[in-house]
């Protein structure tokens, strides 16, 4: 009997396009997905952008660890933000959590579910390889994740630190990825990233976002396209 496992997602578009690559490489390896309540294992892909949601994500955790200890679950595995953020402090403060994960694990993530390895921990790069399938958990529209982490350093953000240094995923890979979605039957693409409007100035030496823009808008049976967190810094009129 295989594996039941759950996936808790809080937080942001982005920490949904995260679990949706963990949870297709989970049924890949043959796992099986399932409510919490049906669930033998708990991941809990976290927030901690603001302290309203480092809150909800230690609620959560505690109430799955209440779980493991009146035999409800076995297994505790955390991901997302709040590992990226806090990883050295929270075995300490949970160490009933079995282990922690970052987004390079995926690729192997079997062996660290069999391991339960508590410091088996990498930091991430958030734009997968082509190997990682993808199950997609929204039904209208579908996410599309442009480009990771930011080169800002605003007195008021935590994105820097937790996501690391910004990185674009190249214009092709992005095309491909949009003809994919549509051609499953999504009509509409919301295209996300730490900062959309920067992207491509890492990759190519200059903001291609325009450029991307005019590229993903020929592509047939497309029949809308949203783009999420642009700083208005990085507007100008060809955009508008």
């Amino acid at each position: 009997m295989s594996q039941k496992i759950s996936i808790i997602i809080l937080g942001c578009p982005k920490n949904r396009i995260d679990s949706e690559y963990l949870a297709g490489k989970l049924i890949k390896e043959k796992f099986e997905l399932t409510n919490p309540q049906s669930a033998d294992t708990i991941l809990i892909m976290t927030c901690s952008f603001i302290k309203p949601a480092i809150k909800e994500t230690e609620k959560i955790i505690k109430k799955f660890i209440r779980k493991k200890k009146i035999g409800e679950i076995k297994t505790i595995g955390i991901g997302g933000c709040y590992v990226q953020r806090f990883k050295n402090e929270i075995i300490k403060k949970f160490p009933e959590i079995d282990f922690l994960f970052g987004f390079d694990d995926i690729e192997n993530f079997e062996n660290l579910l069999e391991k339960n390895l508590k410091n088996d921990f990498k930091s991430t790069r958030f734009l997968y390889s082509k190997k990682i399938p993808r199950f997609i958990s929204t039904v209208n529209f579908a996410y599309l994740k442009i480009s990771e982490g930011c080169d800002e350093v605003c007195s008021f953000c935590t994105i820097p630190f937790i996501r690391g240094k910004f990185r674009s995923k190249p214009i092709e890979e992005i095309i491909q990825e949009c003809k994919s979605l549509v051609s499953s039957g999504f009509k509409e693409i919301i295209l996300i990233s730490q900062s959309t409007g920067l992207y491509g100035i890492d990759l190519y030496k200059k903001k291609k976002l325009v450029f991307l823009l005019k590229k993903l808008l020929r592509i047939k049976d497309l029949k809308l396209l949203r783009v999420f967190y642009l700083h208005p810094a990085d507007l100008n009129d060809e955009i508008l």
